[in-house]
């Protein structure tokens, strides 16, 4: 359980325009308690972590026991082996966002705030950001 307790209040604004789409997709969802947002979590997790197997898996197929990638002479191995690592990329990406995912359901829930006041709230951050930057803009 330790391990989950890495989520912390985030900068809404920075986390544009991922937040916004997913608490529109967990609203659309009908995702409101803790346990459906865990579950979808958790589900996500394991479509990951098989995919990690695969790739670890792959890998240790084109792996020696010296540790050195097996070379032929198409070079085909070493493609697969740069399509592994940025399917690996990737996987780690989707998973950081899940993580986020996490930290937001859970800053929402601790929030004190309603759903509609963080969307409220995020909508006048955004039209200040729009006058700053429309203003800043004509004085240039």
């Amino acid at each position: 359980m330790s391990k989950y307790k890495q989520y912390a209040k985030r900068d809404l604004e920075a986390l544009q325009p991922h937040y916004i789409k997913h608490v529109d997709a967990m609203t659309a969802e009908g995702l409101h308690s803790k346990s459906d947002i865990a579950a979808e979590l958790a589900w996500r997790d394991l479509q990951i972590a098989e995919a990690r197997d695969q790739v670890n898996h792959y890998k240790a197929m084109l792996t020696k026991e010296s540790g050195e990638v097996t070379i032929s002479r198409n070079g085909y191995v070493e493609q697969l082996e740069q399509q592994l690592d940025r399917r690996a990329e990737e996987l780690n990406k989707a998973n950081r966002m899940l993580d986020n995912i996490a930290k937001m359901a859970r800053a929402l829930h601790d929030s004190p705030l309603s759903l509609q006041d963080h969307l409220n709230r995020f909508a006048e951050q955004r039209m200040a950001a729009t006058a700053e930057t429309l203003g800043g803009g004509s004085n240039g």
